[in-house]
């Protein structure tokens, strides 16, 4: 009877400690839809074409690499890199609305998918308008070629922290041992390295192409640090 009692309060208590305890946002069916889709994309182009990560990885760290796959691209090259490109938008898409609820961000009210749709839009037109100014500055420049090639890089660096995103946002919701705090500063370090990896590559890219360095230092201010000026600017008023 003590045995039975005692048994009895044990489950009482761990139902009161677990009603207690606050129920995780990130644990929903429409996050483990969105989560699980760039997973099978993922899946699907690594049955097709062998190494791609281990390729994405070589461009991202070895400058004489990357460029023989620029001037090497062909069809099927240029297919998987639309898909690799919908992971990208869909994996940081889902790490952005992530952060926003580890720190308590706050878009117009927004949460939810709601927050998720707002952050796709918002990072599909921060690409589009990063890519027509590429266009338009290589078109003023008279150097298309080069600008082509910076583009390039740049969205190799974003495809190549993609995939290892499709993990990050898995263990983010799922991996209960390490707080969300420290897998997302663990990305935010990683992205910061890519940052300064990609700075790198765009002056190399910049330098083989005759461009003076006025030209070099302007160039990589309009399109790369005002674009992050701008992005913490947005996010110091939702936080």
């Amino acid at each position: 009877m003590l045995i039975t009692l005692s048994v009895h309060n044990i489950i009482n208590n761990f139902q009161l400690i677990a009603e207690s305890m606050p129920a995780d946002p990130f644990l929903k069916d429409w996050l483990l839809v969105i989560i699980t889709a760039p997973v099978i994309l993922y899946l699907f182009i690594a049955a097709t074409e062998k190494q791609v990560f281990a390729v994405l990885t070589r461009t991202v760290l070895s400058n004489r690499y990357a460029y023989t796959q620029f001037r090497s691209k062909s069809t099927g090259r240029a297919i998987t890199g639309i898909l690799l490109g919908a992971i990208a938008l869909i994996s940081i898409t889902t790490f952005s609305y992530f952060a926003e609820g580890t720190f308590n961000a706050s878009f117009f009210g927004l949460s939810g998918f709601l927050l998720w749709l707002f952050n796709l839009g918002v990072i599909s037109l921060f690409i589009l308008v990063r890519y027509i100014i590429s266009v338009i500055t290589g078109k003023l420049a008279n150097s298309q070629e080069a600008f082509n090639e910076y583009y390039y890089n740049i969205s190799r660096f974003y495809m190549f922290l993609s995939i290892i995103l499709l993990f990050i946002n898995f263990l983010i919701p799922y991996l209960v041992i390490i707080p969300d705090i420290f897998l997302i500063g663990f990305t935010l370090l990683l992205m910061a390295i890519l940052f300064i990896l990609r700075i790198i590559r765009l002056a190399g890219i910049f330098q083989r192409r005759s461009f003076s360095l006025l030209y070099m230092i302007l160039y990589l201010c309009t399109l790369e640090f005002t674009p992050i000026l701008i992005s913490i600017k947005y996010l110091s008023g939702a936080l």
